[in-house]
């Protein structure tokens, strides 16, 4: 299940923001177990892209992250924005906000709680950006 979240409260599957399931039949059957893609696949390098927080996350598979301990989360964004693959970032600590995961590529073994968890920010598009402007987005 790639770049899907599993809702722990409404106990179904549910795409991050910029991502839709890979198969729309098999989602509204409740099989989701072919996972998301992105919407866009083009313009989210360096087109005004920024990312979307998701609150209250089981974070990635943290084994595919990586790990930067000297960056706050200021600095995690903005290495996250420089390079075109990445697509989320997080505070590697929860309670000082200093140190950086970074994800490459697809997000695996997310989970969205209902309270509790990290906050992870997921890269968009320019237009997905837009749509999410009652959550709180970066932009570069």
């Amino acid at each position: 299940m790639g770049n899907n979240t599993y809702d722990a409260y409404n106990l179904e599957c549910t795409c991050l923001p910029g991502y839709q399931p890979k198969s729309i039949t098999n989602w509204y059957l409740r099989d989701g177990s072919g996972g998301c893609i992105q919407k866009n696949l083009t313009g989210i390098c360096n087109n005004g892209e920024g990312f979307v927080k998701v609150e209250n996350v089981k974070v990635p598979d943290p084994s595919t992250a990586r790990v930067d301990n000297n960056l706050d989360l200021k600095g995690c964004m903005e290495q996250c924005l420089r390079n075109c693959s990445c697509t989320a970032y997080t505070s590697s600590v929860a309670t000082s906000k200093s140190g950086c995961f970074s994800w490459y590529g697809n997000l695996l073994d997310t989970r969205v709680f209902a309270e509790g968890g990290h906050d992870l920010y997921v890269r968009v598009d320019a237009f997905e950006l837009g749509t999410h402007s009652i959550i709180q987005c970066y932009q570069g």
